[in-house]
């Protein structure tokens, strides 16, 4: 293949191709037509002699196993040849209208949002967010096909190749009702938690995948965690009046304690920390914009012991 013949916009085509596996949204992506980008990739088959996107369901495209081979590579060579063309860009959070995409699971947004919202309004008023929730976060999917900023959270089997920081740590809890019988309870163990109908949302796609069937799993005891849910705050808002259990984080309750009528009890077995991270792509490592987020991200995890909701 002879790159002086090559034409250069193929690359920004098939950048903007593997990450929206379909032709109209990538046209979208580039600012060109529909057929224009047909012709894109057309091209592009031509010059690899593979047709990189093949039909899938619901209008998405799936990749070959050279397009998914070379996605790294091409989003790796658009982002250095975007900062070879905008050295002097920076950001300014004032005036900027940039549109930010995190995401954020639920249990994270009762934490972090309000003190978000506070802060765009004063540093960046314009600035947007569209908040995606996000349950697992085990491959690239999020950055590559929606084009995600911030994933924030709590998660597992998280792809070594993306970027990440330590936000917070929490420990663990039991919540309940405030009036549930294991609050009198003289002597709470372990045993006294299996007595009771557990309820935990899920870590993976995996249904009754859960913190609670982990450790009591650990424990080689056999109870089922009665109801497993894809959101975090559900168990918060169901609790009351009822003598179910759920495992969450320490900071949670306390946001909640009084609004729902729960309380914590403390955990009876050894656990690990909750480690809240958040993660991006290497492509936005030296966006200004990019790094400006983090930072606010940062500094709004640092303060949140002393924030008052």
């Amino acid at each position: 293949m002879d790159i002086n013949t090559l034409n250069l916009n193929l690359l920004r085509a098939l950048s903007a191709l593997i990450r929206a596996r379909n032709v109209t949204i990538a046209a979208k992506t580039v600012g060109v037509s529909q057929s224009s980008m047909s012709g894109f990739l057309k091209q592009l088959r031509e010059v690899f002699d593979d047709e990189l996107l093949v039909p899938g369901q619901y209008k998405i495209m799936q990749l070959t196993p050279l397009a998914s081979s070379l996605a790294d590579d091409v989003h790796s060579i658009m982002s250095k040849i975007d900062q070879v063309f905008n050295q002097q860009d920076s950001f300014h959070p004032a005036s900027s209208q940039r549109i930010f995409r995190i995401g954020m699971t639920d249990l994270i947004s009762a934490l972090l949002l309000q003190p978000l919202m506070k802060r765009l309004s004063s540093d960046a008023p314009n600035v947007q967010i569209k908040i995606i929730h996000p349950r697992y976060l085990d491959s690239l999917e999020y950055f590559e096909q929606h084009q995600m900023d911030l994933v924030v959270g709590f998660f597992e089997n998280v792809p070594q190749n993306l970027k990440r920081q330590l936000l917070f740590k929490d420990n663990a809890v039991i919540a309940c009702c405030k009036n549930h019988p294991a609050c009198s309870a003289p002597d709470w163990n372990i045993d006294e938690l299996i007595k009771y109908p557990l309820i935990q949302f899920s870590l993976t796609g995996t249904p009754f995948e859960n913190y609670m069937k982990k450790y009591l799993s650990r424990l080689r005891l056999n109870k089922p965690v009665s109801i497993n849910v894809g959101t975090g705050l559900t168990p918060f808002l169901s609790l009351s009046g009822t003598t179910y259990l759920t495992l969450t984080i320490k900071r949670l309750v306390d946001r909640f304690e009084n609004s729902a009528g729960i309380t914590a009890l403390k955990v009876p077995f050894e656990y690990d920390c909750f480690v809240c991270h958040q993660y991006w792509h290497p492509r936005h490592d030296n966006d200004p914009g990019h790094s400006w987020l983090r930072k606010t991200m940062k500094n709004i995890s640092e303060t949140l012991d002393s924030l008052s909701f």
